[in-house]
């Protein structure tokens, strides 16, 4: 089964959870950057909720593998308005209909996946919506962010070991 693990992260948090669900599953995490630099600090805060708010879609820098190559494809982002973060939603709708199976893992500061998330997010990339999860800011930087992501890594490992490989992945 070949599985891709894609992330967007503007403070470390999002990153930090990609990293450890990576080495759980063996793969590795792609991380999506953006064309231009974000704002750093309160203003990009700011920059980041008004992009999410007007439901903007930015340009990313080239880097993440295709996904159609994937019977499954993670992605992991934080959560911005009830969304995912603005450069995953564009990572997502450039590549809809080329993912299989869809898998959300966000951060968020309440710890809770806002259900409009999971819609928007199967809606732009075209694909069922496999299975979610979301950790919060706080179980993150309290550096307890591990177990929880390892013990939904486990999870995920048993509903995939039930799939049958998509024809098109590699």
């Amino acid at each position: 089964m070949h599985i891709l693990l894609v992330f967007y992260s503007r403070t470390g948090r999002t990153r930090a959870l990609a990293t450890t669900l990576g080495q759980a599953l063996g793969i590795p995490a792609t991380e999506l950057t953006d064309a231009r630099a974000r704002i750093r600090g309160m203003a990009g805060f700011v920059e980041a909720a008004m992009g999410a708010l007007l439901g903007r879609l930015p340009a990313l820098a080239q880097g993440a593998p295709d996904p159609q190559r994937y019977d499954v494809v993670i992605v992991a982002s934080p959560i911005w308005l009830g969304r995912l973060a603005n450069p995953m939603r564009s990572w997502l709708h450039q590549h809809n209909g080329r993912v299989a199976r869809l898998v959300v893992v966000a951060t968020s500061g309440s710890g809770k996946m806002p259900a409009g998330a999971w819609a928007d997010a199967s809606k732009l990339s075209g694909a069922g919506l496999l299975t979610s999860t979301c950790i919060g800011e706080a179980v993150i930087d309290q550096g307890k962010g591990d177990d929880p992501v390892r013990y939904f890594a486990q999870s995920l490992q048993q509903k995939i070991s039930t799939l049958k490989p998509q024809s098109g992945a590699a």
